[in-house]
């Protein structure tokens, strides 16, 4: 299997990410003005097909999300109990 070379991979995934973001933008028009400018003016001629597409977008991300903030919050509160324990051992001397 081929692998990129890490600093490649950095740029490579948002480069991607972007590329389909604004294909998916540009196919389905919420790229016009007049579009942008309706869903914006809720007391005149509301369009409400931008919510959509941001609603799908949201729903689509959500589960990734919620699952690498849970990984990020437990190796953050280990770290935190590995600097406490440093700080009790500092204290108790």
């Amino acid at each position: 299997m081929f692998k990129m070379p890490a600093k490649i991979r950095t740029y490579a995934a948002p480069l991607v990410s972007g590329l389909i973001f604004g294909l998916g933008l540009g196919c389905s028009g919420m790229t016009s003005q007049a579009k942008v400018f309706d869903f914006l003016d809720v007391g005149g001629t509301w369009d409400p097909s931008l919510a959509f597409v941001m609603g799908c977008g949201l729903a689509s991300v959500s589960p990734h999300s919620f699952s690498t903030t849970k990984r990020i919050r437990n190796l953050c509160a280990e770290e935190n109990l590995n600097a406490l324990r440093n700080l009790e051992t500092t204290l108790s001397w």
